[in-house]
């Protein structure tokens, strides 16, 4: 099977997201410059994606195996909520993100999503300044999914 090709510079978000999806999936992938505005973000046996949200859809359907989207719909529309959440300041998205973890071990409950690999991706700058987002971003990132998983539950 083809790799799946991404398109930037991994100190971009979108291609930071991709390249953690690809990695924690298991999925080869070839990450290539970007050469013009108009080229796709990632491309995959014929199918071009312009939208990160997009292309991590397409590789979370089309590598079903590690499955990063939940299969409660409550959980399901949590994770499309941080997907489209704006980025926010630095300070500002530490405190929302430690304040969301306290409520549950992943941002869409009980299992990690593609939310939590959008956030570590956005985040990756300060996620050191926070002993609990470390501790996220390590579960977020284990090759076995946690099922015992502690988390800090709030008063």
């Amino acid at each position: 099977m083809l790799p799946v090709e991404i398109f930037g510079d991994t100190a971009c978000v979108e291609t930071r997201f991709l390249v953690l999806v690809c990695e924690l999936k298991g999925t080869a992938y070839r990450l290539e410059p970007k050469q013009s505005d108009d080229q796709p973000l990632m491309q995959h046996q014929g199918h071009p994606h312009h939208s990160m949200l997009a292309a991590a859809a397409y590789l979370d359907a089309r590598f079903p195996e590690v499955p990063l989207t939940p299969e409660v719909p409550a959980q399901i529309g949590l994770m499309w909520e941080w997907l489209a959440r704006p980025v926010v300041e630095s300070n500002a998205g530490v405190a929302l993100l430690e304040a969301a973890l306290n409520e549950s071990p992943f941002l869409a409950g009980e299992q990690r999503s593609l939310a939590d690999l959008c956030w570590c991706a956005r985040m990756a700058e300060v996620i050191e300044q926070s002993p609990s987002l470390v501790d996220w971003q390590q579960r977020v990132l284990a090759e076995e999914p946690q099922d015992d998983v502690p988390f800090a539950e709030s008063e």
